[in-house]
């Protein structure tokens, strides 16, 4: 045998047992009912969900790594599965027609390792806290999603949180604040996070998204209530933002801070501009938190329930009864005088 043939020969045994101390080595993949997790996982986005969330459940927090694993990938697909349809959509017609189609594109698979992991409920907190260092986005995604999910008995992320609000992912830095949102009163612990958030270019992931980072940050510290006062300055600055958004969270937020009724003129101006049935929403129920100090609103609110009423919107929000419920709580009698 050659020098060359014995060094080859070398090389490939090498990789072989190379390859299979990883097999070995490598944690194996929990199994329930005699069915791999994957399994169950895939399951879980067919009719028989209820029993895959119950296996999903018996594994466990054991489970959490692999599911985690899945959320590297962009929709699920295996390589396999990405070659064919590649393959699929290249071939001629003749052949084509006598293949079985590729698995459809899942554009919420995503979410569906989001809500997966959910099932498992607080005990996986610790694991999503380390997550929320992994080097891949996706994985910190997932992560931050769960723990939104899970709420505030998920509240000890709350730290991991606040540095996932300066992330170099788009997508990443606004579901951590929206995450924040949803830990209950430990959240005032990323105060200072959420102020240098308002900042936020909102650049999303992808060439000209937009994530909405600095109007949800705002949000989030007008929950906080006069615990954020120093965010004052900050959101006084995003009045003067260029996204309607921002400037009309700032606002609310600024109220609901330290009750500055000055911001009533700011949110009566982007009122008068508002095109979207959330935006509505937003400066109508602020309006109503007000009360009485909101009576300068009343003439405009009236003008909304008018020129709103029987207008249809995407968005399932009744604009004319947020504006009835907000006037009720500003002039009892306004409704029933000025309708």
């Amino acid at each position: 045998m050659s020098k060359r043939r014995r060094l080859g020969l070398i090389v490939v045994l090498g990789v072989a047992i190379t390859a299979a101390a990883f097999f070995a080595l490598r944690p194996r993949e929990p199994v329930y009912l005699n069915r791999l997790l994957s399994f169950w996982f895939d399951q879980f986005n067919t009719t028989n969900r209820p029993q895959a969330a119950t296996a999903i459940r018996q594994i466990g927090t054991n489970g959490i790594p692999f599911l985690l694993e899945k959320a590297k990938s962009k929709d699920g697909d295996t390589l396999y599965e990405k070659l064919y349809r590649t393959i699929y959509y290249k071939v001629p017609f003749g052949i084509k027609r006598r293949l079985p189609l590729p698995k459809p594109i899942e554009n919420t698979y995503d979410y569906r390792v989001a809500n997966t992991l959910q099932l498992l409920g607080p005990p996986a907190v610790p694991q999503l806290i380390d997550a929320m260092g992994n080097r891949h986005s996706k994985v910190r995604l997932a992560a931050v999603r769960v723990t939104r999910l899970i709420g505030p008995e998920a509240n000890a992320a709350v730290p991991a949180l606040a540095k996932l609000v300066n992330d170099s992912d788009g997508e990443v830095r606004v579901e951590a604040v929206l995450a924040l949102r949803f830990m209950g009163p430990n959240k005032k612990l990323a105060t200072q996070a959420l102020i240098g958030a308002l900042g936020d270019s909102d650049r999303g992931p992808k060439p000209g998204s937009t994530v909405y980072v600095k109007g949800n940050a705002a949000r989030v510290l007008g929950e906080i209530g006069p615990q954020a006062q120093v965010a004052v300055p900050a959101l006084t600055k995003l009045l003067s933002d260029t996204d309607p958004y921002a400037r009309e969270e700032a606002a609310v937020a600024l109220w609901r801070i330290n009750h500055d009724t000055n911001v009533i003129p700011v949110l009566l101006a982007e009122l008068e501009a508002a095109n979207e049935a959330p935006r509505y929403g937003i400066i109508l129920t602020a309006f109503g938190e007000m009360g009485p100090a909101a009576k300068p609103a009343v003439p405009a609110i009236m003008k909304t329930i008018r020129e709103r009423r029987g207008m249809p919107n995407p968005h399932g929000i009744d604009i004319p009864e947020v504006a009835l419920k907000a006037l009720k709580k500003i002039d009892p009698d306004a409704p029933k005088d000025r309708e």
